[in-house]
């Protein structure tokens, strides 16, 4: 250690003597407001908000809007606990229910898996509507689509889509997103099949169907082999050149898993396909994929690796060619379950929305968390939602008005019967500032030599490192700072709740590592700095 010293201390006197160094008193501090966006929304507040349900458990898994208010699909509950159909309501601009229409094709078992998870407003008016669903308890999967009239009556439940794939395997598929197209619709999701020795698998699809809900055309979307696992694709959204991005998870490499992204042709033949993860659970669960304004890719995923560790909220933000620009992890030490709706905004940001502190069926934990966020990720506000039982967190949408509309379930006893479906609409925000932060340890551009001095170093964009060192950031904020987040390398390392707002780190071995700090205020709005340190020893 002493010969590491001697060899330090040389290194800066060199430095030095080619270095300006500056005379003010606070030489390496840096205020992150220079790189930061400014907020141009506050949290805004609930208009309304409306349970719908009877005895049973009823769930609202998605919401639209559509001209004269909204359209919601879920489940309606039995009285007698063991089953609940697909349900879809139709609301006006004030959540009062116009029309509400069951269907009786299908039967869901108490414990199936899956719902009615997507309605889309077609060109006549009326409606179509994604039901996926397994029961593995009953050895029970299939999947409908359901075509409704603008009146809300059925036209059409095409059932049961099974049948042989491109590769001779038995399949039955599970929508989950529907567009409509100029001759019918195309259809994504993920199918259960029956590999080689009998092993049960599934993969992603995508297919074409006409207005009468006959098959045009079907394909598998395979991330490795038949066999290698359970990959599904979750998420659909068209884009620009007429092909098609869909999301979702694939678990080849179990025990881990990984977000999965995949963009196709117009007739579903994959150009390319990315994952993202690390070595624990990291998948993309959410109902919403979207191209953005430049061309590049928007994911909503929860992960176990990265983060606060314990399942948070993870936005992904790639280039055309899906390659990552920029991530962010949102959550706590608990279990941010079930993110499933995400929604881009009028200011280029985006919102999501989550069950916070998830915890199983029936048990008395769970509330619904969204959250806006700017075009980089920084949090511009966050509310939450909830009763003393477990409530859901299924859909958010940006509205024409300015506002959002959000769907879930809102739970009042502690029994899976306990549920009915929620909608809260919120109004639009108004203008306040987020947190500003000034960075003292670390700095890019900067050498630090056993956490005592800090010299400027124009060699490099890095923060160079000899020995250990305490990070120190100085938050400020009008109405409080309410804690500050340090990552090494996407996982939280420390979070401090009072000043001084500082973390030691020590003992890490020599090498490169992403570095990020994220202060919050008590409005739930962030800033962030990050650069990367190269550890010389």
């Amino acid at each position: 250690m002493y010969k590491n010293r001697i060899v330090a201390i040389m290194i800066v006197t060199i430095f030095i003597l080619t270095s300006v160094v500056m005379a003010e008193k606070n030489t390496f501090e840096k205020t992150s407001a220079q790189n930061k966006t400014v907020s141009t929304l506050s949290p805004p507040q609930v208009e309304w908000e409306h349970t719908y349900g009877g005895t049973g458990c009823d769930w609202i898994y998605f919401v639209r809007e559509i001209p004269g208010g909204y359209i919601a699909c879920g489940n309606k509950g039995h009285p007698d606990e063991d089953a609940a159909n697909p349900c879809v309501w139709k609301l006006d601009w004030e959540g009062n229910l116009e029309w509400e229409l069951i269907t009786t094709e299908v039967e869901y078992p108490r414990w199936g898996q899956g719902a009615p998870g997507w309605v889309e407003l077609c060109s006549d008016g009326g409606y179509i509507v994604g039901v996926q669903f397994n029961a593995f308890e009953e050895s029970l999967v299939y999947g409908i689509l359901w075509k409704i009239s603008a009146d809300g009556t059925t036209e059409w439940v095409s059932k049961q889509f099974q049948g042989e794939d491109e590769g001779d395997h038995e399949f039955v598929a599970l929508p989950t997103c529907i567009y409509e197209v100029a001759d019918g619709y195309i259809v994504g999701g993920y199918a259960y099949f029956l590999a080689p020795e009998n092993l049960v698998c599934s993969d992603g699809i995508l297919m074409k169907i006409d207005k009468n809900g006959n098959d045009v055309w079907y394909k598998t979307l395979i991330y490795d082999t038949y066999d290698s696992g359970e990959d599904l694709l979750i998420s659909l959204y068209p884009t620009s050149d007429g092909g098609y991005i869909l999301a979702g998870a694939t678990k080849a490499n179990l025990p881990a898993a990984d977000v999965w992204l995949v963009k196709t042709d117009a007739t579903g033949n994959i150009e390319w396909q990315k994952t993202y993860g690390g070595d624990r659970w990291d998948g993309s669960y959410s109902k919403n994929v979207y191209q953005t304004s430049d061309g590049g890719y928007i994911i909503y995923a929860l992960t176990l690796t990265y983060g606060a560790g314990k399942g948070d909220a993870w936005i992904i933000k790639t280039d055309a060619n899906g390659e990552v620009e920029w991530t962010e992890t949102y959550g706590e030490n608990t279990n941010e379950g079930t993110g499933e709706g995400l929604d881009l905004t009028s200011d280029g940001g985006y919102v999501f929305v989550v069950t916070r502190d998830h915890s199983g069926f029936g048990a008395p934990r769970g509330d619904i968390w969204v959250n806006k966020i700017d075009e980089v990720g920084n949090v511009q506000w966050s509310l939450t939602f909830g009763t003393e039982w477990e409530d859901r967190a299924y859909h958010v949408q940006q509205t024409a008005d300015g506002g959002y509309i959000i769907s879930g379930a809102k739970g009042s006893s502690n029994s899976i019967q306990g549920w009915d479906g929620w909608l809260i609409k919120l109004s639009p925000g108004t203008g306040v500032a987020p947190p500003e932060m000034t960075v003292k340890k670390p700095r890019a551009g900067y050498i630090f030599l056993f956490d005592i001095l800090g010299f400027p170093f124009p060699f490099t964009q890095n923060a160079l490192v000899l020995g250990d060192l305490t990070f120190d950031v100085d938050p400020s904020d009008p109405n409080g700072i309410s804690k500050v987040e340090f990552f090494i390398d996407g996982q939280v390392v420390e979070t401090v709740t009072e000043a001084p707002y500082t973390y030691e780190w020590m003992d890490a071995e020599k090498g490169t590592y992403d570095v990020k700090i994220r202060a919050y205020n008590t409005d739930g709005a962030t800033c962030k700095e990050e650069l990367t340190i190269q550890k010389i020893f």
